[in-house]
């Protein structure tokens, strides 16, 4: 703490030995590095934004072509269902079991 007071007292009495328009100069050049420096914290902010928002939404279309496939799925497998159902409850069953076998003869 002690070398950072020394640092700043260090160069307050430089800039206070400059004249009024070099401590001007300064002022702006100092300014001016602190606007850029300003900037590119915001475009950093910007761009991590933008790449979050972006993920983001890649995530929401992967998870409607899930929710889209999955209802697919879903439907093919109630039509899979039915269709075994009424294959057990009928005669076709049956007679296609007996016409397998007497064709294996």
């Amino acid at each position: 703490m002690e070398q950072l007071k020394a640092l700043f007292a260090e160069i307050q009495s430089r800039f206070q030995q400059l004249s009024p328009r070099e401590r001007r100069l300064v002022t702006i050049a100092g300014s001016a590095v602190g606007i850029f420096f300003l900037l590119v914290l915001l475009f950093s902010f910007a761009s991590t934004a933008a790449s979050y928002r972006r993920r983001t939404e890649q995530k929401l279309i992967k998870f409607r072509e899930v929710h889209a496939l999955s209802a697919n799925y879903r439907d093919a497998e109630q039509i899979r269902l039915r269709t075994e159902q009424q294959l057990k409850s009928s005669n076709l069953s049956q007679n296609l079991i007996s016409f397998c076998s007497v064709r294996r003869r």
